[in-house]
């Protein structure tokens, strides 16, 4: 299943978090894939809002993980644009993400776990029921963002979020 919008404005980003957000039930996961500036921390943090999450939201990008834990569902929010360097599945950064992530993945606990980069690990991804928000920036036409869901529970957000977006904008 996929979709597609057109983003006008950092605000529209922030209502696209919001709305993806109040989709979110139980566990999801989410791969956000996007250059520099194309909104992946934007939409988080606006999606951590409507979550009711108290902490400031910002990029994982030297810690590679923040958690949040005020919310509804706990956030997990990775980051794997400092790996770049070092993206061997045997790497020691790469093992030991890898068990984060599948410990929370696995463990079916009802949490929200978002991906920065997640297009650096291809890999990693296969087999998650995910999520994918394929977004870009360019100054003349704004931001487009592609999604893309890998399994049901993706599908069942996805088609929520659909159906949301059109009935807001």
């Amino acid at each position: 299943m996929t979709f597609a919008i057109h983003l006008n404005s950092v605000d529209e980003t922030k209502k696209l978090g919001r709305l993806l957000g109040a989709c979110l039930q139980n566990q999801a996961f989410i791969g956000l894939v996007g250059n520099l500036g194309a909104g992946k921390t934007t939409l988080t943090q606006a999606l951590a809002e409507q979550l009711g999450v108290d902490d400031a939201v910002s990029s994982p990008t030297f810690l590679m993980l923040n958690e949040y834990h005020s919310g509804r569902l706990p956030l997990f929010h990775f980051d794997l644009y400092r790996l770049q360097e070092d993206l061997s599945p045997e790497s020691a950064a790469m093992t030991a993400l890898k068990s984060e992530i599948d410990e929370v993945v696995q463990s079916g606990l009802d949490a929200v776990v978002v991906v920065e980069w997640i297009n650096l690990w291809e890999e990693f991804a296969a087999g998650f029921d995910e999520l994918r928000l394929e977004m870009s920036y360019d100054s003349t036409d704004g931001r487009q963002v592609k999604f893309r869901a890998a399994g049901p529970g993706s599908e069942n957000i996805l088609a929520a979020l659909q159906s949301r977006w059109n009935a807001a904008s």
